[in-house]
């Protein structure tokens, strides 16, 4: 798990996050979607929001599956809290700090 605060890391009320499919993914599945989202945004619904753009509607026919999929930083095994806010974890806070964009992967 990706370390977290039981506060906010930034001041900031909204901030860039750049998604793509990690190593998992079929690999002509390869998409990476950036968007911009608050602070206050929990995990979950953030991965629930990228599934439904991502999967096909027949991998969503049952539902969206978020309890098979998370957010982890990019190209480490740190997956973010699906129960924690963006801006409670120490890696966005770190991202903004130095002016990059919040880099993740779905799994």
């Amino acid at each position: 798990m990706s370390p977290i605060a039981d506060y906010m890391t930034t001041t900031a009320k909204s901030i860039k996050v750049v998604v793509s499919k990690d190593y998992t993914w079929q690999h002509s599945d390869q998409v990476e979607l950036a968007f911009t989202c608050a602070t206050e945004t929990l995990v979950e619904l953030l991965v629930t929001q990228l599934l439904t753009d991502l999967l096909s509607e027949l991998e969503l026919s049952d539902g969206v599956p978020v309890e098979r999929f998370g957010l982890k930083i990019f190209g480490l095994d740190e997956f973010l809290p699906k129960t924690s806010a963006l801006g409670h974890n120490l890696y966005v806070g770190n991202c903004i700090l130095h002016g990059k964009d919040v880099k993740l992967e779905v799994r």
